[in-house]
């Protein structure tokens, strides 16, 4: 019985679902890790079996008492026919403490098998995942395209991929803003060393150089920050209803629309609205929401607000209505809902960014119990 408390306690969980998805673990999560494994050797032989295809189903079966053998004959066939959706909606008990860190559904897409498919499916003609793309406008009125990098970084002459080459020189520019459309997402290096990844449908504003006794720059959109420590010259992200101050550190900022999300993953930083009121400050895993002109303060899951960076979708206990956003904008599409859609389920939401449309909206079907079709840049929802 004690085994199976551990199972079922929120840490071991967590850690469980980060090493079948290869996130990085904390020191504080290796650590519990390695204790649960050299516990109890069935634990290990559990956790080598989490990483088989074959035998996913079966140490389920093994580990946990249920009823729900159905659930559990259909996870062996979905696993067995090798489609991409490796983990889907699945109402059992043990499944849900596998696949999940609570209760509602695990969804977890993962593509390993890269076969030629073809484009046209039973959801209608297939989208492709967004990319690595963005244009610079620089404040001299020249724009540049900027090519499917890991990113870029600005240099004493101008900028520069990752790799070292040669993007453009900017002579007689002050500024710039690096602009990410719907289907794109760019990685950017400011002069000062601090780096920036921007999602797509979004831009920020910055100076070429750094001056003053303030480093300042401006988000529409949704950005990941890890700002270079310098406590003379505090980094100041500015949005539409906010402003974020730090000395260095690490955190994400969600700005597409008037509630806003703040979550920080290292150090600290305070947030103030721009017309009036106190900062907040922040720990790491809080985060603050502005919303009509008042700041909130909680306790975040920072991996749903920085999954995107590392590649991922991700949500826990989410609609429909809030992941189809996310959806929306890395595929370039628009989710065309009927007249007074209600849809109440919440799920657990784990998509691997380089997935085709088709096979996520495979698992939104299975996951919210809808229809959906692709027309054109169009997704409807029956």
């Amino acid at each position: 019985m004690e085994r199976q408390d551990i199972y079922n306690s929120f840490e071991i969980s967590t850690i469980l679902k980060k090493v079948v998805q290869e996130v990085p673990l904390t020191f504080h999560e290796h650590e519990a890790f390695n204790n649960w494994l050299q516990k109890d050797q069935k634990n290990r032989i559990f956790f080598e079996n989490l990483k088989d295809d074959e035998n996913l189903a079966t140490a389920i079966k093994e580990q946990f008492s249920t009823d729900t053998s159905f659930q559990f004959k259909l996870v062996e066939r979905k696993i067995r026919q090798k489609r991409k959706i490796k983990f889907f909606r699945v109402a059992g008990v043990a499944a849900a403490l596998v696949l999940s860190i609570g209760v509602g559904t695990w969804v977890f897409i993962n593509n390993r098998d890269k076969e030629t498919q073809s484009t046209l499916t039973a959801f209608g003609t297939d989208v492709l995942p967004g990319s690595n793309k963005a244009i610079i406008k620089l404040s001299t009125g020249q724009s540049i395209n900027l090519d499917n990098h890991q990113g870029i970084r600005i240099t004493d002459a101008g900028f520069s991929y990752a790799d070292g080459t040669s993007v453009a020189n900017v002579a007689n520019a002050e500024s710039a803003t690096l602009i990410t459309p719907r289907g794109g997402q760019y990685q950017i290096t400011l002069s000062d060393g601090t780096k920036v990844w921007l999602n797509a449908n979004s831009s920020l504003q910055y100076p070429l150089a750094f001056k003053g006794k303030q480093r300042e720059v401006r988000l529409k959109g949704e950005g990941y920050f890890e700002v270079t420590h310098n406590p003379a010259n505090p980094f100041i992200v500015k949005t539409d209803l906010q402003q974020i101050k730090v000395l260095g550190t690490a955190f994400n900022l969600r700005a597409y629309s008037e509630v806003q999300f703040t979550t920080l993953i290292r150090g600290s930083v305070s947030v103030t609205l721009n017309h009036a009121g106190s900062p907040e400050v922040l720990k790491p895993g809080e985060q603050a929401i502005v919303q009509d002109h008042i700041i909130l303060k909680q306790k975040a899951d920072v991996n749903d607000y920085v999954g995107w960076k590392d590649g991922n979708i991700i949500g826990s206990s989410v609609s429909l209505e809030v992941i189809g956003s996310d959806i929306e904008n890395w595929y370039d599409v628009d989710f065309i809902y009927p007249r007074n859609f209600k849809n109440c389920e919440k799920a657990h939401i784990n998509i691997n960014k380089n997935e085709k449309l088709s096979s996520v909206l495979k698992a939104i079907e299975n996951t919210y119990g809808v229809k959906t079709e692709i027309r054109g840049k169009e997704v409807f929802i029956k």
